[in-house]
């Protein structure tokens, strides 16, 4: 389980394999549908199953990058967010709440990829976030 930090407690990770690393969030967001981890370890778990093609529905996207983005800056939580290899699921929601923080397109991919490298290789997520 590699984990990025993304911002200010704003995590993510390919799929939990490590509860004692895990267990330093306060919230997960499981993008995955994979193996669950015990939700019991954090705070707030948060399970919604995204595919990585196509786009989820995005009013619900911005719901949870809401979601995200209050847990984070708000209330100072160390958000994780995960998908099964920490790519582009979770780089999209990440996407979506620093959208919310204020940082606009073409920047949120590049600033994204900065902090993980070879993230959003998936071009719909790209556009989206590049468009928003």
């Amino acid at each position: 389980m590699e984990i990025f930090q993304i911002d200010e407690n704003l995590y993510q990770s390919s799929l939990i394999d490590d509860m004692e690393r895990a267990k330093m969030f306060d919230v997960c967001i499981d993008l995955a549908g994979g193996i669950d981890p015990d939700a019991g370890d954090f705070k707030i778990y948060l399970k919604w199953t995204i595919e990585d093609a196509g786009l989820p529905d995005s009013d619900i996207l911005k719901i949870v990058a809401s979601f995200g983005y209050d847990m984070a800056y708000k209330k100072k939580m160390k958000v994780l967010v995960h998908c099964e290899q920490g790519f582009n699921r979770a780089s999209l929601l990440n996407g979506v709440i620093l959208w919310r923080k204020g940082m606009s397109g073409q920047e949120i991919v590049n600033y994204i990829r900065s902090k993980r490298p070879g993230a959003l290789f998936n071009m719909n997520f790209v556009n989206y976030l590049v468009n928003l």
